[in-house]
């Protein structure tokens, strides 16, 4: 049976290669997007109050 031993994996991990630059790049930073999809979600929470106030007069009439 074949076996990996360590040398094998820290070359994996730290040689030249696509494996070690995927596992070796920083992580991204989501601060940004997940604040803007906060106010999106506000936004159209407004929005759709606003729509549905909208509907609410117009089927009275």
């Amino acid at each position: 049976m074949r076996y990996h031993d360590k040398k094998y994996f820290d070359e994996l991990n730290n040689g030249d290669n696509p494996i070690a630059y995927i596992l070796n790049m920083p992580k991204p930073d989501f601060t940004k997007m997940d604040q803007e999809a906060k106010e999106f979600e506000e936004w159209i929470k407004k929005e759709h109050a606003k729509e549905r106030e909208l509907l609410r007069k117009l089927s009275k009439q």
